[in-house]
């Protein structure tokens, strides 16, 4: 900029710029107060922030601490491998009503299940029971034996596992192939369930029913595969008799093993499991008498391997390979052991199976324990505590015979676990004169 060309400016035109006079500003008391004002507030909104964060540490620790010990089923599935929960024992369980009830063909109450009027299917026995609960509600199958001692399978529903309704059951015709109404019925001449159909097993899986069962041909007992879209409607898979094999079963069955082993007459009483951890269908299956309990797993539901399938030395505590030993002279199961349920609950394996000792008493219910449901702890085999009788308590995660008159006076047959929301329901079958199907609750200490 050429600065010849700048033209001073009159002094009245700085004069007019100057500030404005003093007096014109406010005083300086009032500009302290108005920041006395602001600093205030500031310090009580962040007075109310801390109480507010330090209010909501305080809440979340308070509900994890009240957090109950039992995740229900989808949390577990879906969060067993980030949580560590403590250690699981199923302890006193509580028998809901062990009195017998009249027979019927339609309904009953307080978990029971009797057995039917006559000429039906189930007008002898009512026992042997698979349990799931399909949205809201609770699906049964169970094993009813008629007067000439065959069994086949039933099926019974329920809104509270109190109150059953049972669907049908008449006698199904045999047949190789199909049955309706949740029923499976005997096979024709020839087949490996000729004689009987007993002791289901059934898993809810890709939108399909899923059955495993006993079948009797007369002689030998072997398991047997049936699927049905609707619970209801069942196709057998192949009910002929599989070769003997101490390895591998196909088609859903399970053969007998060859001489020498403790399945070479009987492979009955399968209990299902899909691990959903593993990845892989469980089971656990037993011989009848003498009884063991043995084991084998799938990566189908058809082809079955078995783990060890050798007679196991006797012990009142452990069992390997999957498999459950008869228990020493003078112990609750020392006769046989057989009828396995298992449930899975926060990565640990928990069975209840039928123990009889070779003292004239009844059949009892035994339980056990494993973390990877190959080697098993027995949790208590005592034949002395099962010597007590109770109808209602039960002590060391089983159940006391009932007194005189009841339904579970002469003995406890096989159980069928159902864990829901921290309890665990054990629907068994009990005898006097008939069996009749009971329920018992533990609530997991």
């Amino acid at each position: 900029m050429n600065t010849n060309s700048v033209v001073p400016q009159p002094v009245q035109q700085i004069t007019a710029l100057a500030p404005a006079p003093i007096q014109s500003l406010p005083p300086a008391s009032v500009k302290l107060e108005n920041k006395s004002s602001k600093l205030n507030l500031m310090i009580g909104a962040l007075f109310i922030m801390i109480l507010i964060i330090v209010g909501f540490i305080v809440y979340t620790l308070i509900q994890l601490n009240n957090r109950p010990a039992v995740l229900n089923n989808y949390e577990i599935a879906e969060k067993e491998k980030v949580v560590t929960l403590p250690d699981i024992v199923f302890g006193n369980f509580t028998k809901l009503n062990n009195a017998i009830l009249p027979p019927t063909n339609t309904t009953s109450t307080d978990g029971r299940l009797p057995n039917g009027l006559a000429g039906s299917g189930d007008s002898v026995d009512a026992s042997h029971t698979t349990l799931l609960k399909i949205g809201l509600t609770y699906k049964m199958w169970y094993e009813g034996l008629t007067t000439d001692s065959t069994p086949r399978i039933y099926y019974a529903e329920s809104n509270d596992m109190l109150t059953w309704r049972k669907k049908d059951n008449s006698l199904p015709q045999a047949s190789d192939t199909t049955s309706t109404n949740g029923r499976i019925p005997l096979g024709t001449e020839g087949k490996g369930d000729s004689k009987g159909a007993s002791n289901p097993s059934v898993l809810f899986l890709e939108n399909e029913y899923k059955m495993w069962y006993c079948g009797f041909n007369g002689s030998n007992r072997r398991v047997f595969h049936a699927t049905s879209p609707d619970g209801l409607t069942w196709t057998k898979k192949d009910n002929s008799i599989p070769d003997q094999s101490n390895t591998t079963g196909t088609n859903g069955r399970i053969p007998n093993g060859l001489v020498g082993t403790f399945d070479e007459r009987d492979s009955c009483a399968p209990e299902l499991m899909w691990d959903k951890e593993d990845q892989i269908y469980k089971m656990w299956y037993s011989s009848v008498d003498p009884g063991y309990i043995g084991y084998a797993t799938s990566p189908d539901g058809l082809t079955w391997t078995k783990k060890d399938n050798s007679i196991p030395d006797k012990s009142n505590t452990t069992g390997t390979n999957g498999r459950i030993p008869n228990g020493l002279q003078g112990s609750a199961d020392a006769r046989y052991v057989r009828n396995a349920t298992v449930v899975k609950v926060n990565s640990k394996y928990h069975m209840w199976y039928v123990g009889r000792p070779i003292e004239q008493m009844g059949q009892v219910l035994v339980y056990a324990t494993s973390l990877d449901g190959l080697t098993w702890t027995k949790f208590n085999n005592d034949l002395s505590i099962y010597k007590n009788r109770s109808n209602g308590l039960g002590m060391n995660g089983s159940l006391l015979l009932g007194t005189e008159g009841t339904r579970d006076f002469e003995g406890f047959g096989a159980a069928d676990a159902l864990y829901e929301d921290g309890v665990l329901y054990l629907v068994y079958f009990g005898f006097n004169v008939n069996n009749g199907i009971e329920t018992a609750v533990s609530v997991k200490l």
